[in-house]
């Protein structure tokens, strides 16, 4: 399994429904484990994720209606 983002961000648009997680597209573009970010102190690291993706990357992008969301996030 690949993590995806939290859509919460989209909470106040109205792209998110409660139906979002169910009928949207959602693609992974990428996602890999390791360390991207050596040079910062990170705080959540990978908050929910098991302990072999402690550090790592995920990108891609959700269709949802008439909308697109892109993400990236690195932790």
């Amino acid at each position: 399994m690949l993590p995806i983002t939290n859509f919460e961000f989209c909470r106040n648009s109205s792209i998110i429904t409660k139906n979002f997680y169910k009928k949207a597209t959602i693609y992974v573009l990428g996602a890999d484990k390791g360390d991207f970010l050596p040079d910062y102190e990170l705080t959540n690291k990978g908050v929910g994720l098991p302990a072999s993706w402690e550090y790592g990357y995920t990108k891609g992008m959700a269709i949802w209606c008439n909308a697109v969301v892109y993400w990236l996030e690195v932790w």
